[in-house]
């Protein structure tokens, strides 16, 4: 597994999976409304492919995508108080 962080902040990750893949993915992206289904939206996806091209010898495209997912969201809470959000 390597872990990235963007200039953003967010933490990026990159996984080998079985022998000719690789996840990509990301565990930062706000999400204002809790009803609305998580998803990798065309914006995400482009942003994934231009940071890990980055650091690949070979750039990767649209075209080398075979399946994305988005899972569940995280609770974030701030307490009274506090400065720091905890996860």
């Amino acid at each position: 597994m390597l872990l990235f962080q963007g200039s953003d902040g967010r933490i990026i990750f990159a996984i080998p999976y079985e022998t000719d893949f690789t996840l990509i993915g990301t565990t930062d992206q706000d999400q204002d409304d809790p009803t609305v289904k998580p998803e990798c939206t065309p914006e995400e996806r482009d942003y994934l492919i231009e940071f890990i091209n980055e650091y690949l010898a070979v750039p990767i495209g649209v075209e080398d995508i075979v399946w994305s997912f988005s899972d569940s969201m995280m609770a974030l809470v701030l307490r009274p108080q506090q400065r720091e959000i905890m996860y």
